[in-house]
C-alpha cells in the first residue's frame, strides 16, 4: 500500500526528436528542453506487477505520438482530452476510461486541465488487440451489489436479493480484454472479510477512507491512496467513511513489470 503524501509529483517534459519521443523527468530537466515539450505532473506509484500514473494535464497540452511499451487502462478524475490511437480517437469526459494497447502510436490533447489515473500492466502478446477501445461513463450503469464471502472467496451478486449477511455498495464496470475497472462507491460501515480474489487488483481511493488489512498488515487510505491486492492473497476491506474507488482487476498470474536500468 503506498500513500499520496508519500509520493513526489514530478515535473515531466515530453517532446520527439527525430521520430522518437523524448522525455526529461524531475531534476533531468535541463536548459536545453525545447520550448515547444509538453509539460504534465506525475505521480508515479511503482509495485512489482505493475505501475499507477496519477498525471496532470495543464490546459492545451498536446503530448507527442509515441508507442507504449505495456497495457494501459487511462480513466479520467477531471480532465477532458481528446486521445488518439492509431487511426482513432475519442473524446475522454471525466469518468470515461480507455485501453491503449501495448505497441500502439498513440498522443492527446487536453482541452480542459485536470488529473488521470493510468494503470500500467507488462503485456501479456496478443491477449488486447491492437485497437483503442473506448467506454464512455456516460453510457455505464450504476449497479447496487450485495456481497458476501464463502469459503474464502469473494462472491457478489447485481442487487441486494442475497441473504441479509451481505454487505451492500454500488459499483460501476467497464469491461476490456484481459482487464476490468471498477468504479465503486462504499457507504460507511461497509466491509468484507478476509478472503482471496483470483485475478491481481489495484485500488486507488479517490474519496473517504478504506480500512485494508492483509495476512500482514493493516493500513488505512485516504484520497491518493493506493493497494495492490495481489491475486490469491487474502486482504479485508472496511469503508470508515463513505468512499469512492477506482480498481483494476488484471492478471491471474501478472508478470513482473518491467523496470528502466
Amino acid at each position: 500500500m503506498l500513500h499520496a503524501q508519500d509520493i513526489e509529483t514530478l515535473p515531466v517534459f515530453e517532446w520527439e526528436e527525430d521520430g522518437v519521443q523524448q522525455n526529461a523527468f524531475g531534476d533531468e530537466v535541463a536548459v536545453d528542453v525545447p520550448d515547444d515539450a509538453a509539460r504534465i505532473d506525475l505521480q508515479l506509484y511503482n509495485f512489482p506487477t505493475c505501475q499507477l500514473r496519477k498525471i496532470y494535464f495543464p490546459p492545451r497540452t498536446r503530448t507527442p505520438w509515441h508507442a507504449n511499451h505495456d497495457d494501459i487502462i487511462l480513466y479520467s478524475i477531471d480532465a477532458h482530452q481528446v486521445e488518439f490511437v492509431g487511426t482513432q480517437s475519442f473524446h475522454a469526459r471525466p469518468g470515461d476510461a480507455t485501453l491503449h494497447p501495448v505497441g500502439v502510436e498513440h498522443h492527446s490533447e487536453t482541452l480542459v486541465p485536470g488529473w488521470r489515473l493510468e494503470f500500467a500492466f507488462a503485456a501479456q502478446t496478443g491477449k488486447c488487440g491492437r485497437d483503442l477501445i473506448a467506454l464512455p461513463g456516460t453510457g455505464m450503469i450504476w449497479h447496487d451489489v450485495a456481497e458476501w464471502v464463502e469459503q474464502g472467496q469473494r462472491r457478489y451478486t447485481i442487487g441486494f436479493g442475497h441473504s441479509t449477511h451481505a454487505q451492500r455498495y454500488r459499483m460501476r464496470m467497464f469491461h476490456f480484454p484481459v482487464y476490468s475497472l471498477f468504479e465503486c462507491r462504499y457507504p460507511r460501515g461497509q466491509s468484507i472479510a478476509l478472503h482471496s480474489n483470483a485475478s491481481e487488483r489495484l485500488l486507488y481511493v479517490l474519496e473517504g477512507r478504506l480500512r485494508i488489512t492483509t495476512d500482514t498488515v493493516t493500513d488505512e487510505l485516504v484520497p491518493g491512496g493506493t493497494a495492490r491486492l495481489a491475486a490469491g492473497k487474502a486482504f479485508a476491506r472496511e469503508a470508515l467513511e463513505d468512499s469512492f474507488t477506482v480498481e483494476v482487476d488484471g492478471f491471474r498470474s501478472p508478470p513482473p513489470y518491467p523496470r528502466a536500468g
